[in-house]
Formats: C-alpha cells, structure tokens, sequence
C-alpha cells in the first residue's frame, strides 16, 4: 500500500520550484542586457552601412562634375530621402528634387534604425519631419566646415572630412533628452567622411579646429 504522505517520483517540491524560478530569474538578468546591446549593434551597423551609401553617393555627383565637386542641397537635411512633414533643415525639398536623388532613390537609405528625433526641432523622427535622418553640412557649424558646393579636392586630410552626420552630434542637442542619444550614447553620431567612409564619431572629436588631428 502506498504511503499517501510520500511525494510522487518526479515531482518537484516547493523548495525546488523557487529555486528554479530563482535561476530563470538569474539567466534573464544576464541575458536581457545582452540581447539589448546585440540590437543595437545591429542597428548602428545598418545605419553605418546607409551612411557609407550616402557619402559614397555623394562621391559619384561629384565625379560627374569637372572639376570634381561636392552637389548643392538647399539645407542640412535636403540632401536626399523622401519630401519631409516640416520646412525646418528644407525638410520640404521635394524628394526627386534632392540631389541624391538619382543615385539614391531608396528613401530607407535615409532613415537611421535608431533615429529617437530631435529635442530642437521638437520631433520623435527626424527621418518623418525633414525626409533624412542624416544631415550634410550646407554651411559650417560646431566645427564641422562647409561641404556643400565645395570641389574636392579643396579638402585636405580627406579620411578626417566630415560629410554626412546625424543631429546628436551638433552642440546645441540637450545632453539630457533621449532624443540626443540615438545611439545609446550622447552626442555621438555615425558620421560619413569625404574618403567614403563611415564611422561612430564624438563632439569632442572634431571641435579643436585642426584638420590633421582631428574631424572636420
């Protein structure tokens, strides 16, 4: 006769339960930071992947010109993509109408994964409000010199010239609102380089004014 007080075989005791929900507890403690950091690796190697397109596009416009020279945009974010929601950085230029256009007609090109908005414009999406989530430097700011209109090979130390950036990276940008941290750091910005390449890039990295030590 069985004894009714003896626990089945393969049963698990209330002891052992919180045991094993304690270690549930202790694997998702470790593996949630983890998967966290993997996506966002994931995303700025997509938007590092759509930046090196746009500045490499921008070297192909050039090439058409003779001599070479870096195409005209009407403001900072009319660089290509798609026709903006607000006028601000010429986020109304139409979307043909953009000089990347031809080259690039892909709007996604444009859209940085991590894009969190801008606390200056006051948006959640930079890519919805202006057309770009990337920015060109029609005119100099923050130490970033103009490229816009400009030929070539004016540039010297062209690794270290800056073509193509994302707002967080402008000293003006809030350091505490999460829309300056798109990358999960703030003022930190993948940036486009005049060489065809793409890179992650701080503020403090380019703002001493010297081209051979520093981006500009």
């Amino acid at each position: 006769m069985s004894n009714p007080f003896q626990r089945s075989r393969g049963a698990f005791s209330l002891t052992e339960l919180l045991v094993l929900v304690a270690i549930a507890g202790i694997l998702a403690a470790l593996l949630v930071p983890a998967l966290s950091r993997s996506r966002a690796r994931a995303r700025q190697l997509r938007c590092m992947g759509n930046v090196r397109q746009v500045a490499q596009g921008l070297l192909v416009v050039a090439s058409g010109e003779m001599p070479r020279k870096l195409p005209y945009a009407t403001d900072f974010g009319s660089l290509g993509g798609k026709t903006g929601r607000q006028a601000a950085l010429g986020g109304r230029a139409l979307a043909e109408e953009r000089p990347l256009h031809q080259v690039l007609p892909d709007p996604e090109v444009f859209r940085c994964p991590a894009d969190r908005g801008d606390a200056v414009l006051g948006v959640d999406s930079v890519f919805d409000a202006v057309g770009s989530s990337y920015l060109y430097p029609v005119k100099s700011v923050d130490g970033i010199a103009a490229a816009a209109d400009e030929p070539v090979t004016g540039f010297p130390f062209p690794e270290r010239k800056i073509i193509v950036f994302e707002p967080p990276l402008l000293l003006d940008r809030p350091l505490r609102d999460r829309r300056t941290g798109w990358h999960d750091a703030r003022r930190v910005s993948v940036a486009g380089f005049l060489d065809g390449h793409a890179q992650m890039v701080e503020s403090a990295g380019y703002t001493n004014g010297d081209p051979a030590h520093a981006y500009y």
